[in-house]
């Protein structure tokens, strides 16, 4: 199911895993903001989308996955986890590449995105709520960075797409259309 908040008036954003979805999700529960489902997608012009430097997204993603499976297994090895997420034996929202939610985006909109950091979601909304898990250790924030994350080469694009001679500039504080976005990356990586 793909879900979009009005969270301004005529202002709609589509909230991705570790980008202030949980905030996102907060507030709109708070203001009573109406969210549009799915279909109800096609009669939009445009979607605001926050986006976050992927490595650090990728890093507090595998983070907050890793703490939230201790809740269900306290028994869990941190090692065998890190090493599954590596080979793709484990694949979970939270360090999913913001890049495929962008493309499932596609099945009911096409439209405009307006990218923007994920900075710029205070301007929008004034709570920033964050996981109730402990903090990240700089020993564990070391370990998850060493992993080779094959995925991150397409959020990675979106970021630094003159790295793949497309064109000088970034995509993020940029409004295209999403099947264009889609197209060019997936036409720029094999």
């Amino acid at each position: 199911m793909i879900k979009v908040a009005e969270l301004l008036p005529g202002k709609f954003v589509f909230p991705i895993f570790k980008n202030g979805r949980s905030s996102i999700e907060i507030y709109s529960k708070e203001k009573n903001i109406k969210w549009l489902i799915n279909e109800q997608l096609k009669n939009i012009d445009i979607i605001t989308v926050f986006l976050r430097e992927p490595a650090e997204r990728f890093v507090s993603g595998v983070h907050s996955f890793i703490e939230f499976e201790k809740r269900k297994n306290k028994d869990l090895d941190y090692n065998t986890m890190l090493h599954c997420i590596e080979n793709h034996s484990i694949h979970n929202e939270h360090f999913m590449p913001q890049f495929f939610f962008l493309k499932n985006l596609t099945k009911y909109f096409t439209g405009l995105v307006d990218l923007r950091g994920v900075s710029e979601l205070k301007e929008w909304i004034p709570n920033r709520n964050k996981p109730a898990i402990p903090d990240i250790t700089n020993e564990q924030r070391e370990r998850i960075s060493k992993i080779k994350y094959e995925d991150l080469k397409y959020d990675v694009l979106l970021f630094e797409r003159h790295m793949y001679k497309i064109a000088d500039t970034f995509y993020v504080s940029k409004k295209i259309n999403i099947r264009s976005l889609v197209a060019e990356i997936e036409y720029a990586l094999p």
